[in-house]
């Protein structure tokens, strides 16, 4: 390797900021061209310069720039013949002169190498790795973070990844802990508040169907989220309420529930209890009426204490969804009634589209809405309608928008009881 002598160049003063502004302007044009601004130079550093182009340090201050080109033109008719203003730009700051563009470039690659790793090691979660890696604005997060920190990122994503792999077998339950522990050694790897359990949230939420990553707005979607993965965040707080029903464990009916059942008992049944369960029948026929509010609930059980009924208390939480799970594998048909409000209608329709061959609406139309109209206003709350699109649901949604008022359970209570008591086609 040549080793050439810059010292004149180290020596005299001014040089070294002329060859900044050119390895400036040619990282910004990405090839020798263009002219450098020399106005603030000291008068001293414009004197050593102008020497080195033979003209006077007045001239080279009047014309106030110096051309790239010119400067190499020169070069060349010095001891430096030979020498480009590029490799001269190298050889002085000692490393490789590189564009913005080439920089850019570089960079766009080091980063689809670095997804494309995890696609070829996790090929199942492909789909999530290239929306990452481009950006979408469900995974933007993601994305910044390889900007903060790229080893760790690469971590997360490794262990969100694995993660993956290990999840429950389909039909079975692990508390997020215990799964947290067996995946990583800590217990508390996943936890929703954290960003490693942001991203595995995103991951699974992602992985669900096509499309940008469902919008977890509050605890309720994320506990849906994990159950959907058998994966449960609290397995006592989560309950459903019942009455007249039956439950198998390995094949037998469980004696507890028998119990209950004949003595007309009404059980609060947490997560903790129905993940060992095999399926969930009416003690009589296959009919089950479940409704959202638990007053409602307990009036229906007063007079119908034989009568298989449920009470979700609200939103649908993981205790909810498995008892579903568990009547569908006994070809039960749920007649569900909720609050004709905004929330409840979008209930049902979850509900109606989880099982659309196991779940028939119960009291949800539009006449039961005018029956059941009450005081209470919902006009800021319509804008979650726009998500609706079952055809009944949107005749009760639309008078909801045309009255601006909700329509709850307690009104209808009587209709509720006579239609179970008839045993009519339930409208």
């Amino acid at each position: 390797m040549i080793m050439r002598d810059y010292s004149v160049f180290r020596d005299e003063p001014g040089f070294h900021l002329l060859f900044s502004r050119f390895r400036a302007k040619y990282r910004s044009l990405g090839r020798i061209g263009g002219t450098v601004n020399i106005h603030d130079f000291s008068d001293e550093e414009v004197d050593s310069v102008s020497g080195f182009f033979g003209v006077s340090p007045e001239v080279l201050k009047r014309k106030g720039t110096i051309s790239l080109k010119h400067f190499e033109q020169r070069l060349s008719e010095t001891n430096l013949a030979g020498v480009t203003l590029i490799l001269l730009l190298e050889e002085y700051f000692g490393e490789n002169l590189i564009s913005k563009e080439e920089e850019e470039f570089e960079r766009k690659a080091q980063k689809e190498r670095f997804y494309q790793d995890f696609i070829d090691d996790f090929p199942i979660l492909a789909v999530w790795f290239k929306k990452i890696s481009k950006g979408t604005p469900d995974t933007r997060f993601i994305a910044n973070l390889y900007k903060q920190d790229k080893s760790n990122l690469e971590k997360m994503l490794d262990l969100a990844a694995a993660a993956y792999t290990m999840l429950p077998p389909t039909g079975t339950y692990e508390r997020l802990p215990l799964f947290s522990q067996r995946v990583s050694g800590n217990p508390h790897a996943f936890d929703i508040h954290t960003i490693q359990g942001k991203i595995f949230l995103n991951m699974l939420s992602s992985n669900i169907g096509a499309g940008e990553s469902a919008m977890l707005n509050n605890i309720e979607q994320i506990n849906d989220l994990l159950l959907k993965y058998g994966l449960l965040r609290d397995d006592l707080w989560s309950f459903v309420t019942c009455s007249g029903l039956l439950a198998f464990e390995k094949d037998r009916v469980h004696p507890v529930w028998v119990a209950a059942a004949e003595c007309n008992t009404v059980l609060n049944i947490p997560v903790r209890e129905l993940t060992s369960l095999d399926r969930i029948q009416p003690l009589k026929g296959h009919k089950v009426y479940i409704v959202e509010n638990s007053g409602v609930c307990s009036a229906l059980m007063d007079e119908l204490p034989d009568k298989a009924i449920v009470c979700t208390h609200g939103q649908f939480r993981a205790a909810s969804w498995i008892f579903f799970s568990l009547l569908t594998k006994s070809d039960c048909m749920i007649y569900y009634a909720g609050d004709l409000d905004p929330e409840g209608v979008l209930m049902a329709q979850r509900l109606k589209k989880r099982y659309p061959q196991h779940v028939k609406l119960w009291r949800m139309d539009e006449e039961s809405y005018q029956t059941a109209l009450s005081s209470e206003p919902v006009a800021d709350r319509l804008t979650q309608l726009k998500n609706l699109d079952d055809v009944d649901l949107l005749k009760v949604a639309n008078a909801m928008s045309t009255t601006g008022y909700a329509a709850y359970q307690e009104g209808l209570v009587d209709l509720l009881k006579m239609d179970i008591i008839t045993d009519t086609d339930i409208r």
